[in-house]
């Protein structure tokens, strides 16, 4: 749940946890102040409201909600609260070690598969903790904590209200609360239904004993025995020991595992299913996310110490299963899809700075591996490298994994883009004032350009320091950076920064192959793979650069136009070609090639070039919109001019 949705929970349990006063004040009931204890006597006035949320202590002055008065009596910080409750914050992951790594460190001994999904760490109390002095357990023993509601009743079978919140700490917790009827999570409005479920930290199982054969009957001596280091309560059934239904009295109790926060009834079940399997002796009837077990009247209970934790026992019992059905199974992915619509509201998609590719796009780049296309000295650099500033400047971290160019020849490419969008006058000898990048990195040039020129280059640096560096992350290295090295700089990124970076990759066919004995098709084919997972893994875009074959140089872009590798058609969530606005008039016939190279090479000469970006494929949009631009070579820049939509 968010921190908000934590608060109101927190602050509507005063009721619950607070004995009410005798007093009552502007028609609100008060209640005895859990600091000064204010409200006990008969004249004493407790803690009262005015508006059932906000209260105050007249005798020791303190005032606020209910989480503030605890955050007060405990005196720990709301994060500290919230794990009292055993709430986790959405988003929020301590750095420290987790309970899935320990886990990890486990499954590795038998080459299991790691677990992914990430767990609450369980909470423990032990002797020495400041928090709880356990008297009993004199030695260092790990005594989990963990969280039962019970109704106020015992035997009352329609009974569906469990408003009782007890933290079982010990035997005297734990025999307190099985004097009533309980439940082992907490439901929306204290209401016990299977779709109101919240959250629970504790596992409830049911020994019955059907079998009448006393051989097979299990003893709680048995449970000790089975689950060995695991911590466990025991409470012996109102039934235990005593004839039921014509059938000789036998062993009857339940079982109590703490566990790690659980928030949603399917994942809950499912390890009930899980428990079940690798000790199916317990009752199949009790894993129901909803269920109740009757209070006793005079309990008697048992606790085993233990510091193995259940789910890891279980992992250890039955990894193969257990990761399988977590892994694969639909009903265990439901909650993680919503909570992924959910989050896609504050992640809306990344613009390109280009309305009209957006708008082609659905409203710009989405997770996924996006690869664009084109011929040699068309711009495919200059373009992506633009995208790449433009998404910079609105403050998202971009990774450009540049392969061929050195960081300062991008540099200059975007402060001379820079020049000519700031300036588009020209000179009487109709030269622009604008500066190419040669003309920026040549610092001999200088002293040739008029004050115009050096002001257009200085605010340029200025604004590029301001506006996009800041955001902009270069990698440089041609055959020297592979797939891996790709990956690693990513995850490190994200580690460090705490941020999702839009990435670019400038181009496919010169990342270090990552077999140098295989084919380029093969390297090529791997990268691709390797890109596409990574944008999932990471829920990032990925946009990179594929070359075209030789074969498709004097032909519109299509689908067969990209060189080595057939994965880059059908791995691609969006496959973009970049060509001439004119290739499509190009006649594809026998004696047309010089021709077609003729006008090819006149295209490239004009200025600013004609140019147009064509989709070819968008796995979840429309295909065949095709995007033209302006493309003015000399200063690095694209001009979005118009949009056509026709299938081709």
């Amino acid at each position: 749940m968010t921190r908000e949705q934590a608060r109101e929970y927190i602050n509507s349990l005063l009721t619950q946890e607070l004995t009410e006063a005798k007093k009552h004040a502007n028609g609100y009931p008060t209640y005895i102040c859990p600091l000064c204890e204010n409200g006990k006597g008969s004249d004493a006035d407790g803690i009262a409201t005015k508006d059932n949320l906000h209260y105050k202590c007249f005798k020791c002055n303190m005032s606020g909600d209910y989480l503030e008065y605890l955050k007060k009596q405990h005196n720990e910080t709301e994060t500290e609260i919230f794990a009292r409750y055993k709430i986790s914050i959405d988003g929020e992951h301590k750095k420290t070690k987790t309970h899935i790594e320990a886990l990890n460190q486990t499954l590795s001994s038998n080459n299991s598969t790691k677990i992914t999904t990430p767990l609450p760490a369980l909470n423990y109390y032990t002797s020495d903790t400041k928090l709880h002095q356990l008297p009993k357990y004199k030695t260092a023993l790990i005594l989990p904590t963990f969280t039962l509601y019970h109704a106020g009743v015992c035997g009352n079978e329609t009974c569906t209200e469990y408003s009782h919140r007890i933290e079982v700490r010990d035997e005297e917790s734990f025999a307190a609360v099985m004097k009533y009827d309980h439940v082992a999570a907490s439901y929306k409005e204290n209401k016990r239904t299977k779709s109101g479920f919240i959250a629970s930290d504790c596992l409830m199982m049911d020994i019955d004993n059907d079998s009448d054969e006393p051989a097979k009957w299990i003893t709680e001596e048995k449970i000790r025995e089975f689950f060995k280091e695991v911590p466990a309560f025991i409470c012996y059934s109102r039934n235990h020991l005593k004839e039921k239904d014509g059938k000789a009295p036998r062993p009857k109790f339940h079982v109590y595992f703490p566990i790690e926060p659980i928030q949603t009834a399917a994942e809950y079940e499912a390890i009930k299913e899980a428990l079940l399997e690798v000790f199916p002796a317990f009752d199949a009837g009790a894993k129901d996310a909803a269920r109740f077990f009757f209070g006793v009247e005079n309990p008697k209970v048992i606790f085993y110490h233990g510091n193995k934790n259940l789910l890891k026992f279980l992992y250890e019992s039955s990894p193969e299963r257990l990761k399988y059905k977590r892994e694969n199974a639909v009903i265990n992915c439901l909650d993680a899809f919503m909570n992924g619509i959910k989050e896609s509201v504050n992640t809306p998609a990344t613009s390109s700075g280009f309305k009209l590719f957006d708008d082609a796009l659905d409203g710009g780049f989405y997770e996924g591996l996006y690869i664009l296309g084109a011929i040699s000295s068309i711009g495919k650099t200059t373009f992506c490298l633009q995208i790449a500033d433009q998404i910079a400047k609105r403050w998202q971290d971009v990774i450009i994994f540049s392969l061929e160019m050195s960081k300062y020849e991008l540099i200059s490419k975007s402060l001379s883009r820079l020049t000519i969008m700031a300036d588009k006058g020209k000179k009487e000898n109709g030269f622009y004032y604008a500066r190419t990048n040669r003309q920026i990195t040549s610092g001999a040039k200088w002293e040739h350009y008029n004050q115009r020129e050096i002001e257009l280059i200085r605010n340029a640096i200025s604004t590029y320091g301001e506006e996009y560096a800041p955001n902009l992350y270069i990698h440089e290295g041609i055959k020297r950076i592979g797939i891996e090295d790709i990956k690693a700089i990513i995850k490190k990124h994200i580690e460090l920064t705490g941020n999702r970076p839009f990435v670019v990759i400038d181009y496919l066919q010169i990342i270090k192959p990552d077999n140098e004995r295989a084919t380029d098709k093969m390297n090529t084919d791997t990268a691709v793979t390797t890109l596409k997972g990574l944008s999932r893994e990471y829920k990032i875009p990925v946009l990179a650069i594929s070359s075209f074959n030789r074969d498709n140089y004097l032909s519109a872009v299509n689908m067969s136009s990209f060189k080595e590798s057939g994965a880059i058609e059908y791995s691609s969530d969006v496959l973009l070609g970049l060509q001439f606005k004119k290739m499509d008039s190009l006649q594809q016939t026998d004696g047309k090639r010089s021709e077609n190279l003729k006008n090819i090479e006149k295209w490239k000469r004009e200025i600013p070039r004609q140019v147009q970006l064509r989709i070819l494929k968008n796995r979840n949009g429309a295909t065949g919109a095709d995007i033209n631009y302006d493309y003015y070579p000399m200063f690095n820049w694209f001009s979005e001019t118009a949009k056509e939509s026709e299938e081709h």
